[in-house]
């Protein structure tokens, strides 16, 4: 006995979306490894908080705990 992982139908629609986007001359996106990347403006502005501890000589990513 066959059993599908996705129905005939889900197939057959992704097949021909698939064709469309060929037929429309989309390129596909690579597909990278791994966790996608932080916006540019997140990274520096955990950069800012890095550097400015880092001048008070305190670790920005250690709390101290009571």
């Amino acid at each position: 006995m066959l059993t599908w992982i996705v129905s005939p139908e889900s197939l057959i629609r992704w097949l021909k979306r698939h064709q469309e986007r060929q037929a429309q001359g989309e390129p596909e996106e690579p597909r990278r490894p791994g966790r996608p990347r932080v916006r540019a403006e997140i990274e520096q502005a955990v950069l800012q908080i890095y550097r400015c501890q880092r001048s008070l000589k305190t670790d920005p990513f250690v709390t101290i705990r009571n």
